[in-house]
């Protein structure tokens, strides 16, 4: 007897396994197969708390997909849909940055408000710089499901879930900074030895947490898998490039 080889089609209503189905409704519940959508492996995943929660829940929900993302991002990854709503995300980040900014107020450093609209331009490039990198890398080999606009979605909501960082700067000594190759405020393995009286710990610890989060999301949506690997200096680079983004919005707002 001939097996027939699994599809890995199911019905989005149920579950039911479609291999071998020739009809147009599913069996076990009825639904009106759409087949365009059964192929589609992002109909499938689940979503996040935040999006598997309705009404004031919500919130309990969004903080819920952080602590995910942040304790264990391979679930966050294959959970994670590119049709989420982004309000949650977006959510996300103001908060995060409301706090720094606040916290920077009762630290005493009394930021003006283009001191702060500056800071707020600076991390919106490195996201958008972020999120235009990791959605050109993030494709599926013949997959036209796997559009652009879907993945600059995707890696938009990852992006502002990823900047509850910011919210930690003011008690971990600052963002991370890459000056070049060899001079940070994190540990790096090139740094030079005159670099290493600058590095904060706390800074360290948020860059590989980060760092280890989007190549997380890349290597577990990604592929192929081996070319996700291009990837993963480009956090590096990014951050390399955060002094030149701040003073690009400098420019713009003095």
């Amino acid at each position: 007897m001939l097996s027939i080889k699994d599809s890995g089609l199911h019905c989005l209503k149920c579950g039911y396994n479609l291999t071998g189905l020739t009809g147009s409704l599913c069996p076990e519940c009825g639904w009106t197969i759409d087949w365009a959508q059964a192929a589609d492996c992002e109909a499938t995943r689940a979503g996040t708390y935040a999006h598997r929660s309705q009404g004031i829940s919500v919130i309990a929900g969004t903080i819920r997909t952080v602590l995910q993302m942040l304790v264990t991002p391979w679930k966050f990854a294959r959970e994670l849909r590119s049709d989420e709503a982004l309000i949650p995300s977006a959510c996300v980040a103001l908060f995060s940055y409301a706090w720094f900014v606040v916290h920077s107020i009762l630290a005493g450093d009394k930021p003006g408000v283009r001191d702060v609209i500056e800071l707020a331009a600076t991390i919106a490039c490195v996201m958008v710089f972020q999120t235009i990198v990791f959605a050109t890398l993030n494709f599926r080999a013949k997959s036209a499901l796997w559009s652009w606009p879907r993945r600059v979605r995707l890696w938009w909501i990852v992006s502002c879930y990823s900047t509850i960082f910011v919210a930690s700067w003011k008690l971990v000594g600052g963002p991370p900074i890459a000056m070049s190759w060899y001079d940070t405020n994190f540990y790096w393995p090139l740094n030079r030895p005159s670099a290493l009286s600058g590095i904060e710990l706390g800074t360290t610890i948020i860059f590989y947490w980060w760092w280890v989060i989007l190549a997380t999301v890349l290597l577990v949506r990604h592929q192929p898998k081996w070319l996700a690997a291009i990837g993963i200096p480009l956090v590096f680079i990014n951050t390399w490039l955060a002094p030149t983004y701040n003073d690009w919005c400098r420019s713009l707002f003095r």
